[in-house]
């Protein structure tokens, strides 16, 4: 089957005639349609649910509301009344092999003070009132209502599904959807209608006013439960409005500084600790400075003032060498002296002694430098040890200290940095404010819910003691009246058939389980990320209870999944129930990807959308149709079109739809207000 396209004419928050193209390009599957909150996205989806099914559409494709209620308040506000307005739904279907192009048009206006409709279906361009006529029941072989759910579903209630008391509720009715098992369940309903009457023909005047009176309180208190069950998803949706609220303001705050302004104490104390750093390291670099590390700057000069005062040191160990010489040379000539007086040394030899010695402390005495230092030992063996050890030292110390100071300047930068980003307190406690508010509105609304589960809670034990009693009664009636052989028998009959009847569901539950079991854990494995996170499905044929099974063999409770993991569980769950179905639908979702963070959106549109059906229609809202999120389907989009708001109403346009820059939070709030006021419906 293949939507064509939906007519929308005065209906919801649309204007005028609106004509949405479904038809697919090519063999690409999925039609995005982007539209704003507020702007027809639920009413689209609402749309095609009236188009197939008129007053026995799910109630919650009615908001909740009787049908002809329902109708009067859809009529666009700024349109006439008395003419009403219509949806239109093109179809084609392969029925018997050939394929038929179906076109169901339903009509209502408001008028002698009720509202009144009228349903035109044309096969291959023929109207065929006939088929009108019967088309409560040829819808049934087209879109069964039974599995409906699973191909047309609103993305922001998929969650639910991932609670497993809701998820026994899902599997019954698509269960028996899938096998057909609603008209079992029917049957037996019919059997229990015809055995309380049977029993109330039998039963005395007395019981019969009891019996009366039980019946007509049932009614009262099937009303408070389905009134009680409006007001708890009444709270619910108030619940989901303030929690988006809060994350919106939350986001705010991040955007606007608010972690930086709360942590300011830790940066201006890091800031402070980064000053004293630097004065610290400054003042050790100025010790160190006063030390020996201005040699550094004439390392050169400080070599040849070594060489100078060794030079020097030389020369006066010379001249003290001569001194010591001559002194020995006087000392020695004398003895020749002697010698020679006495004859035993020859005098000419004296004087060339002399002459050799004085030559050799000429020699031993030669200047090679100017003496101008006059440097002592000390100072000189000071000298020596700068220049062997010293100044490496002093570089080796300066090097690391100026490392440190330039640490400790950079980490003074950025602390002084992260303090300038830190925002005015002004809108800070503004914001904060605004948090403040907005997570009371959270509270209050969660107390709602919470009571108001309370109060279903109560009406539906309060149903249940009133059908006990009920039961009672016809009981008693049933032991005192039924005399006849023919009205026993028949209660026989009736039990026996119940029973064969509750044995057929749980056969043909068993049969289809494992099947159904398998595609469910099939999606499962498809959409999670973690493909050990669910080893296994389980379907109780019984009870319809719906376990998860991890890699340990252990049940996987679904309060420990993530939020995005969760969503994708109540995905996987549609989506297994609907490939277990067999049957070629279109599938619609409203609002997917509301909950879904970046991986998660990335699996379900890389996995999800190419695959749920061979046509997926996505009504989706700005923040879900990102230019990322069109990136990765781009190879399976077929066309995309967005809503747009106009002073009118809505209308369609080809496209995407256009990002709005950002704005703040009290003009949203200044629109969602008026376009409250313009009508309630839109």
């Amino acid at each position: 089957m293949i939507f064509d396209e939906v007519v929308l004419q005065d209906y919801g928050a649309f204007a005028g005639r609106q004509v949405v193209p479904l038809s697919l390009h090519g063999n690409r599957p999925v039609v995005v349609i982007g539209a704003l909150n507020g702007s027809g996205k639920t009413t689209l989806l609402e749309a095609v649910q009236l188009a197939l099914y008129g007053p026995l559409a799910p109630p919650t494709s009615r908001r909740g509301l009787a049908y002809d209620t329902y109708l009067a308040r859809a009529i666009h506000h700024a349109a006439d009344p008395g003419r009403g307005a219509a949806v239109e739904l093109a179809l084609r279907a392969h029925i018997d092999g050939v394929e038929r192009a179906y076109r169901i048009r339903r009509r209502w206006r408001h008028g002698g003070g009720r509202v009144r409709d009228e349903l035109r279906v044309s096969v291959d361009g023929q109207d065929d009132p006939g088929l009108a006529e019967a088309w409560t029941e040829h819808v049934e072989t087209l879109v069964p209502r039974g599995i409906a759910g699973l191909f047309f579903f609103d993305g922001e209630q998929i969650e639910a599904f991932a609670d497993l008391a809701a998820s026994r509720e899902l599997l019954q009715t698509a269960i028996g959807g899938l096998l057909g098992l609603d008209l079992v369940d029917r049957l037996v309903s019919d059997l229990d209608l015809l055995e309380r009457r049977r029993r109330t023909e039998a039963a005395s005047d007395e019981t019969t006013v009891q019996l009366t009176a039980a019946e007509q309180h049932i009614t009262q208190l099937e009303r408070e439960v389905a009134e009680a069950r409006h007001a708890y998803e009444d709270a619910q949706a108030d619940l989901t409005a303030a929690h988006k609220q809060l994350a919106y303001i939350e986001e705010q705050l991040v955007r606007e500084g608010g972690r930086a302004y709360r942590d300011r104490l830790t940066l201006e104390r890091r800031a402070q600790a980064a000053q004293e750093a630097v004065a610290v390291v400054r003042a050790r670099l100025v010790d160190a400075v006063g030390e020996s590390a201005p040699f550094l700057l004439v390392p050169d000069l400080l070599a040849r003032l070594a060489r100078q005062a060794h030079g020097e040191q030389e020369q006066a160990d010379n001249q003290l060498l001569a001194q010591i010489l001559a002194s020995r040379d006087a000392q020695l000539l004398d003895v020749l002296r002697e010698l020679a007086s006495s004859g035993e040394f020859p005098p000419p030899a004296i004087e060339t002694v002399a002459q050799w010695m004085g030559e050799d402390r000429d020699r031993r005495s030669t200047v090679s430098a100017p003496s101008w230092l006059g440097m002592s030992p000390d100072a000189l063996a000071t000298l020596d040890q700068l220049l062997d050890s010293g100044l490496a030292a002093a570089r080796m110390v300066l090097t690391r200290l100026l490392d440190e100071h330039e640490q400790a300047v950079v980490q003074e930068g950025l602390a002084k940095r992260d303090l300038d980003t830190v925002p005015h307190g002004d809108v800070i406690e503004d914001l904060d404010a605004s948090r403040a508010k907005a997570a009371e509105v959270v509270s209050v609304a969660a107390r709602a819910v919470k009571n108001a589960e309370a109060a279903v809670a109560s009406s539906v034990r309060a149903r249940g003691r009133a059908e006990t009693r009920r039961h009672s009664l016809l009981e008693q009636i049933g032991q005192a009246q039924l005399a006849e052989e023919d009205a026993q028998r028949f209660l026989e009959h009736t039990a026996r058939a119940r029973d064969t009847l509750a044995h057929l569901r749980l056969a043909a539950t068993e049969r289809h389980a494992s099947r159904i079991q398998a595609r469910v854990l099939e999606a499962c494995r498809t959409l999670f990320h973690k493909p050990d996170l669910i080893a296994d499905v389980r379907i109780d044929p019984a009870t319809y209870a719906l376990t998860l099974v991890g890699a340990d063999g252990r049940a996987v409770e679904t309060t420990s999944l993530s939020a995005g993991e969760r969503q994708l569980f109540g995905v996987a769950l549609l989506w297994g129930l609907a490939r277990a179905a067999g049957r070629p639908l279109p599938v619609i979702i409203d609002t997917p990807l509301g909950r879904l963070d970046g991986p998660h959106r990335a699996r379900f549109a890389e996995r999800y959308l190419p695959n749920a059906a061979h046509q997926v229609i996505v009504l989706a809202t700005d923040t879900e149709v990102g230019e990322d999120t069109l990136q990765r389907a781009d190879t399976f989009i077929s066309h995309t079109l967005h809503l747009a708001t106009t002073p009118r109403g809505t209308v369609v346009r080809e496209g995407p739809l256009p990002l709005p820059p950002a704005v703040d939070m009290a003009a949203t709030h200044d629109r969602r207000a008026s376009r409250a006021a313009v009508g309630s419906y839109a």
